[in-house]
């Protein structure tokens, strides 16, 4: 009968660790698309302000400076943050369980976890700002960051294309 007890109290504790923990992703995934939408409706006022120079031949190409770098730095994490967070949920939870069933502190570890993988993003985030900065500064993107080389918009279409035929992307969806 004690058996039977203790079974029944891991398996009330495993679910109680899956509950929160995807409540926790959930909230910090709606968070982040709902900074989003705001950002969206921010943009769109600022390139309506833009659009009167812009009709009368004066694009806004200024240099960015640090805090434009910054809010451009913002905007990516946070997007990766709303798209990557809930296709990792799964094997987060599935973390979540390894670690209870072991005996060890899941929240704690699985909280790690998580940061770990938050923090490759925000990393392949503060890359992608720096070359966004680097293609601005290059006069390579136009003010709505359009790109305005045929060069580049076919140098990075082939790239794409080539990396769906490297042994790289089928090592990146294969499930170990």
């Amino acid at each position: 009968m004690a058996a039977t007890d203790a079974d029944s109290g891991l398996v009330r504790a495993l679910r109680q660790d899956r509950v929160i923990i995807a409540l926790g992703l959930t909230a910090i995934t709606l968070l982040a698309w709902a900074y989003l939408v705001r950002m969206a409706v921010m943009i769109d006022a600022a390139a309506m302000d833009a659009e009167m120079p812009a009709a009368m031949g004066m694009p806004d190409m200024r240099a960015w400076d640090l805090s434009d770098l910054l809010v451009l730095f913002l905007m990516w994490a946070i997007m990766m943050v709303g798209m990557m967070l809930p296709s990792a949920t799964p094997i987060i939870l599935l973390v979540v369980v390894t670690y209870r069933r072991r005996g060890h502190q899941s929240r704690a570890l699985t909280s790690m976890f998580a940061s770990g993988y938050l923090a490759a993003w925000t990393a392949f985030s503060a890359a992608a700002a720096l070359l966004q900065l680097v293609l601005h500064r290059a006069g390579l993107l136009s003010a709505d960051m359009a790109s305005r080389s045929v060069v580049l918009g076919g140098g990075i279409l082939l790239a794409a294309g080539i990396y769906q035929w490297l042994p790289l992307k089928n090592a990146c969806l294969t499930s170990y």
